[in-house]
């Protein structure tokens, strides 16, 4: 955003806002008609740019965004500045004019070729809107800009490859980069996420790119995770010996975390060995936590949680509440109601998911006036229905058919599903 719009425009009274707004684009609507998108970029301080930039700045201080994008849509097309190109971006999208962000996007693409955030954007609108021919210019470019940023943005191309519904138009666009940067580690790691999107298709072709990736970059956590992914998708492969697609996924992650670990240590700053040095291997421990949990294996899934919480980051809560829930799963009921209380009592988590899980755990203990009165504590939301669908249980369990029916009898479903 340019230096004067972090100014508040709410001083102003609406007419003159109004005013501004019209005679701005009026001058706008003359100026910009004369400029062709090969002209070269007119300079910021332009008086026709600085008064479409307020009028669109006022409009959108007013609630008009279709008047702000509208203006600012004009304003990037005369000045072709990055800064312009971008916020005119935004504000198309959220006015949702997909076909004129597209065109912006183009000038701030060419504006600003050295980044990676206009590419990123432009490859995001040619997916969304099927438009292949711009999604191929996009990774064609994106495999071209400089070393330093080449990586980052192939990175986030495939995440979006990932989600692009065409499975085979996603797997023709990784493969640009396979063809241009074969040595280049990320390049496949594209091709294997294009390959299998997020729905473990093509699984074969895609442990043949990330073992690729792999061979290129020993160890990488990001491929690790893939391929641990892809094996467990792929289900056993007879090798003479029916293996265990599961014990595959957990021994690759834990050698990986092993070497990882090694390579932290010998980073590890001699100097100063109480200085933090990033663990290349956390994000497996993590994997490999969510993996064990996956495999119904709560008692080491718990273990790891556990021990993520110990590293001082931020998400120590989250990983003590998934350590929680994996006594939950394993049947721990002591664990799992102590720490489930004091979570509630620290306003850890989400009150009603931690309540549904303690009246849970009465349940499973048979003890039914507690779980009906924890059920009761549940509020309305995503767990409400059920809770009280489980109090009418509750009560039959305990004998009061004739409570569980009135009950039930009193509930009001809101859809077709809960009737």
């Amino acid at each position: 955003m340019l230096p004067f719009m972090k100014y508040s425009c709410a001083p102003f009274s609406s007419k003159f806002v109004t005013l501004t707004a019209a005679v701005a684009l009026c001058i706008c609507n003359n100026s910009f008609a004369q400029s062709a998108s090969s002209s070269p970029p007119v300079s910021i301080n332009d008086r026709a740019v600085v008064l479409g930039i307020l009028a669109a700045e006022f409009s959108l201080q007013s609630g008009d965004v279709a008047a702000a994008a509208n203006t600012y849509y004009e304003v990037a097309k005369r000045s072709r500045d990055a800064k312009v190109a971008e916020r005119a971006v935004d504000l198309l999208l959220r006015a949702r004019r997909i076909d004129e962000a597209k065109e912006i996007a183009a000038l701030w693409q060419e504006a600003d070729a050295g980044s990676v955030r206009p590419h990123q954007v432009v490859l995001a609108l040619a997916l969304t809107s099927a438009d292949e021919f711009r999604a191929m210019g996009a990774i064609t470019t994106i495999a071209t800009l400089p070393d330093d940023v080449r990586s980052s943005a192939i990175m986030d191309a495939a995440r979006q490859l990932a989600l692009y519904r065409d499975r085979d138009f996603a797997v023709k666009l990784a493969s640009v980069f396979t063809q241009q940067l074969p040595k280049l580690p990320e390049a496949h790691y594209a091709l294997a996420v294009a390959s299998t999107g997020n729905e473990n298709k093509r699984v074969g072709e895609a442990l043949l790119a990330i073992d690729q990736a792999l061979k290129l970059r020993p160890n990488w956590p990001q491929a690790v995770a893939v391929k641990s992914r892809l094996l467990l998708a792929r289900g056993p492969v007879a090798t003479g010996v029916e293996s265990s697609p599961g014990a595959a996924a957990v021994t690759l992650l834990e050698n990986a975390i092993a070497a990882n670990a090694a390579t932290t240590a010998t980073n590890a700053p001699a100097a100063n060995l109480t200085a933090p040095v990033k663990d290349a291997s956390r994000e497996l421990r993590l994997v490999l936590a969510r993996t064990q949990f996956d495999l119904e294996k709560f008692v080491e899934a718990r273990k790891l949680f556990l021990a993520l919480t110990e590293d001082g980051l931020e998400d120590a809560d989250e990983m003590r509440l998934a350590a929680t829930l994996a006594a939950f799963q394993g049947k721990d009921w002591e664990a799992a109601e102590r720490e489930f209380l004091e979570s509630l009592a620290a306003d850890r988590g989400d009150p009603a998911a931690v309540l549904y899980y303690l009246a849970r755990i009465s349940e499973a203990q048979l003890r039914w006036g507690d779980a009906i009165d924890r059920y009761n504590q549940v509020p309305r939301g995503e767990r409400y229905w059920e809770s009280q669908l489980r109090i009418a249980g509750a009560l039959a369990q305990d004998k009061r058919m004739l409570q569980a029916i009135s009950h039930l009898r009193a509930q009001k479903p809101s859809n077709a599903l809960e009737r």
